[in-house]
């Protein structure tokens, strides 16, 4: 059944046609209690917000049981109104729009109901409190703000975004498959970021709010969709931007678009008369001027304190703003790995709301420098930096602490939601799973095979800890737990010649044979594969990772791609207690081919998933050198 956000229904009408009747009787300062009184100031947003044929608007307050306490006369539609005498009783204010009939004279003045709103409000005796209001508080969804906290508002609640977020942007939506993990997840928004070509951007993004419509259950709990616009592979980003928005306003889903994204880390931080800052500018203005009025919005990577001016002054129209920004600890000895950390102390300045548009662990790579510690690394064979990578299973744990500390331990500061990155099926980068992914799958890696339909997909335990995060109920069964090694190191794996936190590790060669545990626990029986990562990228049944070297192990694209290869499953051993320890025996070559030999003095990584029959994963990782060679001619 198609879900309808709209408010104008005929029970609404008949509501607010009888308010009067209930407030005939009510003195207008009865409402003066004995808890005191404050002063509130509402700001509308007369351009691009409250319709032009709204000519008068109603302010009543409510307490928290939604009973009124005290109405205001009638007053003339202004950019302000300061209202005296607020009981601090006042938990809510109901603004109700009205427009004056246009076959009724002046003199005998009789309105007809255009809409309204009921935002949240904190009053303090004696203070001075302010109320702002940011796009068209009749629409289905528009944001409402109080001295610096902000909420959006659909269908007339306040609105947190829980959201999910990939960058399939091609495809016909890939969290499709996602449905049953979705419904029970409360995730209530679905970000998409499109592509340069219009056509495939509008069969994705129709994808998806057709996707929020079967996952809304009914008007208590919509799932809403952030819609994206690429601006940065089209050629006219203007006619792109119309094309695709006409052809999703007139959706039968599109009352499920929350805001248009306009454009993702293509503005210019430090340059307030960037062309492309005001190309999102004029995008934003214009989608405003369409019915109905929608939110816009871009994203951009995490803002230092002194460019929060520049987004102010180059893109004043955006109703929100979208922050990419990350933050984990690899252990209670080395807390570091992206800046959201650093945003709670200044973001408040940029007196607008703001949501994280991609939250996850860490960001990689984000090398140490004077003044910050990023995530840890080594440098293995000369000048190539391999960043350690945290087990799953210990990573989840940064999902809830950037949910608790930086998302909802933020909504003093404006903030309205965040959107956890990546929830779609394991990305085509040649490796099963890599450290930023919330999915993964077993099986030997094939070039854009569909991993869902023959290998599966499993679920890490970042999903649950979101889940969590968002109130919804994970899995009954556990994701398989990765248990630390003896040396504790927060990778996972146990071998005589991994990096760490505290060594670059032994060189290895390719002549001999090398093994590495794991140890997990879960329920029922656990299933272990071991791949090798590395190499550049080597495409179309050539396979193998003998090439190099790569110094970023992680780069899915370009001359730095990487491949990967099957080692095996490894011999399991029943440790008690539900412990099972998995040791791997290898060489480094293709199995399939003995005579392709790593290549001496690249580097790689050993990697292992874990899978269970429940759909549920862990992984981890460690990388490696191998010893220089002054006598290597590359092996074909």
């Amino acid at each position: 059944m198609n879900f309808h956000l709209s408010r104008k229904s005929y029970f609404l009408l008949i509501v607010i046609m009888l308010i009067p009747l209930f407030l005939a009787g009510c003195n207008n300062d009865s409402g003066d209690d004995e808890g005191g009184t404050g002063t509130l100031t509402v700001t509308h947003e007369l351009e691009n917000g409250v319709p032009e044929e709204v000519d008068h608007l109603e302010y009543v307050c409510l307490d928290s049981d939604g009973n009124i306490i005290k109405k205001f006369p009638t007053l003339a539609k202004d950019e302000q109104h300061t209202l005296e005498m607020i009981p601090v009783s006042t938990k809510f204010l109901y603004i109700a729009y009205h427009d004056i009939h246009p076959n009724i004279t002046p003199s005998g003045a009789k309105s007809t109901f255009v809409g309204d709103t009921q935002p949240q409000v904190d009053i303090q005796e004696g203070e001075r409190t302010s109320l702002e209001i940011r796009g068209d508080p009749t629409a289905n969804v528009h944001i409402t703000g109080s001295n610096g906290q902000y909420s959006i508002m659909v269908n007339d609640k306040p609105f947190f975004m829980k959201g999910i977020g990939g960058d399939y942007g091609s495809s016909e939506y890939s969290y499709s498959y996602l449905n049953e993990t979705l419904q029970r997840s409360y995730v209530n928004t679905i970000r998409t970021y499109g592509v340069g070509d219009a056509s495939v951007t509008i069969t994705a993004t129709k994808a998806a709010l057709d996707l929020a419509n079967k996952l809304t259950s009914d008007e208590n709990s919509p799932v809403m969709v952030v819609a994206g616009l690429d601006l940065a592979d089209t050629g006219d980003p203007i006619e792109y931007s119309k094309q695709v928005f006409a052809a999703l306003a007139s959706d039968p889903n599109a009352d499920h678009i929350l805001a248009w994204c306009i454009s993702n880390e293509w503005i210019d931080l430090a340059n307030s008369s960037a062309a492309h800052n005001a190309t999102v500018e004029e995008i934003s203005k214009w989608i405003q001027t369409q019915s109905p009025r929608m939110l816009t919005m871009t994203a951009f990577q995490h803002p230092s304190e002194g460019s929060l001016s520049v987004i102010n002054t180059s893109m004043p129209s955006l109703d929100l703003i979208g922050i990419n920004s990350f933050y984990g600890k690899f252990n209670s000895d080395w807390q570091g790995g992206g800046f959201l950390n650093q945003l709670s102390g200044y973001i408040k300045k940029l007196g607008r709301p703001w949501c994280l548009t991609e939250y996850y662990s860490y960001d990689l790579p984000s090398p140490s420098f004077t003044g910050y510690k990023g995530m840890p690394h080594q440098t293995l064979n000369g000048p190539y930096d391999y960043y350690l990578e945290l087990n799953s299973t210990s990573n989840a744990q940064n999902y809830t602490d950037s949910w608790t500390n930086y998302v909802t331990g933020n909504q003093q500061n404006g903030c309205v939601g965040a959107c956890a990155l990546n929830w779609d099926p394991p990305h085509n980068s040649q490796c099963n799973a890599f450290w930023k992914q919330m999915f993964t799958y077993a099986g030997q890696w094939e070039i854009y095979v569909d991993w869902y339909t023959k290998y599966g997909v499993y679920r890490l335990q970042c999903v649950d800890a979101v889940i969590s995060a968002y109130g919804g109920t994970p899995s009954a069964t556990a994701c398989p737990q990765i248990v630390l090694p003896a040396d504790n190191d927060p990778q996972g794996i146990e071998c005589d010649f991994k990096a760490d936190l505290h060594s670059t590790g032994r060189q290895v060669t390719t002549d001999e044979e090398l093994n590495a545990s794991i140890t997990a626990n879960g329920t029922g029986d656990l299933q272990f594969t071991w791949y090798l990562v590395g190499g550049k990228a080597v495409l179309m049944g050539s396979g193998g990772i003998w090439e190099g070297p790569s110094y970023n192990t992680y780069e899915a694209w370009g001359s730095a791609s990487v491949t990967s290869i099957k080692l095996g499953e490894g011999s399991t051993q029943d440790m008690g207690g539900r412990r099972l320890k998995n040791t791997i025996k290898f060489y480094m070559h293709d199995p399939l081919n003995p005579n392709k030999k790593a290549y001496p003095g690249n580097n790689y990584q050993l990697r292992v998933i874990v899978n269970d029959s429940n759909k549920g994963a862990a992984t981890a990782s460690i990388g490696f050198s191998v010893k220089p060679s002054d006598n290597v001619a590359s092996v074909e």
